[in-house]
């Protein structure tokens, strides 16, 4: 018998990198993570380039898996992440390790404190980070 995964509220702060973006979604987009299991928020951290347009295509096509929110009024890494935190569905904040994936391989590490909803920070970006 399987263990119930924890849901994962997966934050990705971003700025100004609308390929790292693309390949860090692509990447979280085709976990073998359970879908149901997990959420994708990406934080655009005011952007002047095609960052944001580049995020919203990949939610568009993926609804139900990744949303993008705006931090607008500070600019850093660490007002993206709060503001990922505070518009995710997880539970406990959790900031996990940063697990690098290569080609199709992937990960199913999640950490695990009893719980049954944890979040987990990626970035900086261009690289693509599995759950």
């Amino acid at each position: 018998m399987s263990a119930k995964r924890p849901f994962v509220s997966v934050i990705v702060p971003v700025y100004n990198d609308p390929s790292g973006v693309r390949t860090t979604l692509e990447s979280l987009v085709e976990q073998t993570y359970p879908r149901g299991a997990y959420e994708v928020v990406v934080v655009d951290n005011d952007s002047t380039d095609g960052t944001l347009t580049a995020a919203g295509k990949i939610a568009a096509v993926n609804p139900e898996l990744v949303r993008v929110e705006r931090e607008t009024e500070i600019q850093g890494s660490y007002a993206a992440r709060n503001t990922g935190i505070r518009e995710s569905s997880g539970g406990d904040t959790e900031f996990g390790q940063r697990v690098a994936a290569s080609g199709r391989e992937r990960t199913q590490a999640v950490p695990d404190h009893g719980d049954t909803k944890s979040h987990a920070t990626v970035g900086p970006l261009p690289c693509p980070f599995p759950l």
